[in-house]
């Protein structure tokens, strides 16, 4: 996302967001951390998260799957591991989504390309 964020011109319309699909663990103070350590332009870049039943029914919504691992099976650990689609969702201005691609497979300047079409 961020390599898709150098590849706009400024002139364009672009607001990424980043949903975190661990609703538990994640709190907006570990949202700012994230966006703190991978150097996100907080103009740019919004990172979301909310309660669980309102995160895991958008992810639904938008195609996105997630799976929880316990890390431990014995029930001794409480920790465990997450997993989710890796996917990105180009939305226009009425909240459409106009495009999906696979995540990080995806080169930034195909998502640059359709974002110019949408402008």
């Amino acid at each position: 996302m961020k390599n898709i964020s150098q590849q706009v011109s400024a002139d364009q319309h672009l607001q990424l967001v980043l949903i975190s699909v661990d609703p538990i663990r994640d709190n907006p103070e570990r949202l700012r951390q994230y966006c703190d350590k991978f150097q996100l332009d907080p103009r740019k870049f919004t990172l979301l998260t909310g309660d669980s039943t309102t995160v895991y029914s958008l992810m639904g919504e938008i195609g996105i799957q997630t799976n929880i691992i316990p890390a431990d099976s014995t029930g001794k650990n409480m920790g465990y591991m997450f997993t989710h689609t890796n996917q990105i969702n180009l939305f226009d201005r009425q909240g459409r989504i106009r495009g999906e691609y696979g995540g990080s497979m995806v080169p930034p300047e195909n998502i640059s390309e359709d974002l110019e079409k949408l402008n």
